[in-house]
C-alpha cells in the first residue's frame, strides 16, 4: 500500500476509498431488501453481518492510516506551539507571583500600621 503524507490524501482520487464506498452501497440494498423468514434466511443475515463489520473494521483502520500524517503533523505542531509558549507562559507565572506578593506586603503593612 503506497504511503499516505499531507499532499497525497484525496477521497475523491482514492481508488480504494471509492471502492469501499461502492461496496456498502451494494451492502445497504441487499440488507434493505433482505427479509427473512426462517434459518436459512436468519444465517445468510448472519453471514452478511460479519461481512458488513469487516467491512466496518477494514475502513476505520484505512481512516486512521489516512488521517495519521494529519496527526503526526497536528501533534509536531502542538510540541512546537508548546515550546514556543513556555516562556510567556513563565512570564506570566513571575508576573502575577509578583503582584500577589506586592499585595500581600501592602495588607501587611496596613495591619502592622506602617
Amino acid at each position: 500500500m503506497e504511503e499516505k503524507s499531507l499532499s497525497t490524501i484525496n477521497p475523491d482520487d482514492d481508488k480504494l476509498a471509492q471502492a469501499f464506498y461502492r461496496q456498502g452501497q451494494e451492502l445497504l440494498a441487499y440488507a434493505e431488501k433482505r427479509v427473512i423468514v426462517d434459518e436459512d434466511g436468519l444465517k445468510g443475515a448472519s453471514n452478511d453481518l460479519t461481512i458488513i463489520r469487516k467491512l466496518i473494521k477494514a475502513i476505520g483502520d484505512y481512516r486512521k492510516e489516512c488521517l495519521a500524517p494529519f496527526r503526526e503533523y497536528v501533534d509536531s505542531m502542538n510540541a512546537a506551539y508548546k515550546a514556543i509558549m513556555a516562556p510567556v507562559e513563565q512570564a506570566d507565572k513571575v508576573t502575577e507571583a509578583s503582584m500577589l506578593k506586592y499585595n500581600r506586603d501592602l495588607v501587611e503593612k496596613a495591619r502592622s500600621g506602617k
